[in-house]
């Protein structure tokens, strides 16, 4: 065998072995990295309450009566009844005061049958919800309800 091919062979044992060892003493750490960052995703998921998750819901799939998108998953009949039910769910949501300060606002909006930023209302709930698909880009004026400031 030539000089150069012993040169490779040992290059490539050299990294081979590298890569090994690399892989067994950094291991745990990448373990501890990955237990950290679920345990904080965890976290995050416990502070942005499943309360407050279950009335973005609801008012996104409220909002799809009266709004103009390509794409709508999810309906809630928008009543004045569902309107207030959320409007005591939110009541019960410890912390969180600048979103559900937020959430007040839109279910207040609605309430008195201002819909004319139900478009924005929706597309706020629906990027807190993660929302990539589905962006309103206006109000169905059609399909307002019948308490709705014309």
């Amino acid at each position: 065998m030539s000089n150069r091919n012993r040169l490779y062979v040992f290059l490539i044992a050299l990294i081979l072995f590298s890569g090994i060892w690399i892989v067994n003493n950094y291991k745990p750490a990448i373990e501890r990295i990955t237990t950290s960052i679920v345990e904080s995703s965890s976290e995050i998921s416990r502070r942005e309450d499943k309360d407050l998750v279950s009335i973005y819901t609801d008012i996104h799939h409220m909002s799809h009566n009266v709004v103009i998108a390509d794409e709508k998953w999810g309906y809630r009949d928008l009543t004045l009844e569902n309107i207030d039910k959320l409007y005591s769910e939110l009541a019960g949501v410890e912390g969180q005061d600048a979103i559900k300060e937020e959430l007040y606002e839109i279910l207040e909006r609605w309430k008195n049958g201002d819909f004319s930023r139900a478009h924005r209302d929706h597309n706020y709930v629906w990027r807190r919800l993660g929302g990539t698909v589905g962006r309103a880009t206006g109000v169905n004026t059609r399909n307002l309800p019948d308490w709705a400031v014309h």
